[in-house]
């Protein structure tokens, strides 16, 4: 796999898009790729989550010592087994390194066309 050699700013619609289209998370729970637990500590009370939820930090690459690192997400783990939807902070696109522009708290005039985007490639497959 080439090195990556250019970094994209772009709308965190379209860098959860990728992720989710990319299936990281999937393919990390059935083993096809590998999860490291960059951090796990306690979710900030401010974030209005259920008592004893664990925030988490976590970077998938593929398997073996220099496997190449596809993504690093952040998401919620709740004492019933729960979980948010796996929030991108890094996708890997072939030899591109998109990384999310916040969007929050001013959209971008992308955000109404990929976050529609984003919700369907997280709905459930055929």
């Amino acid at each position: 796999m080439p090195s990556v050699v250019k970094t994209r700013w772009l709308c965190l619609w379209q860098v959860r898009t990728k992720l989710n289209e990319l299936d990281i998370v999937n393919r990390a729970e059935r083993q096809h790729l590998e999860t490291v637990v960059l951090s796990k500590t306690a979710a900030n009370p401010d974030y209005n989550q259920p008592p004893e939820t664990q925030s988490l930090m976590l970077l998938f690459k593929m398997h073996g010592p220099n496997g190449v690192v596809l993504a690093i997400t952040h998401h919620y783990l709740r004492r019933d087994g729960t979980s948010s939807p796996h929030d991108p902070k890094f996708v890997r696109v072939a030899n591109e390194k998109w990384i999310p522009r916040p969007c929050n708290s001013k959209p971008c005039p992308d955000c109404k066309q990929w976050q529609q985007k984003a919700i369907q490639t997280l709905s459930p497959r055929p």
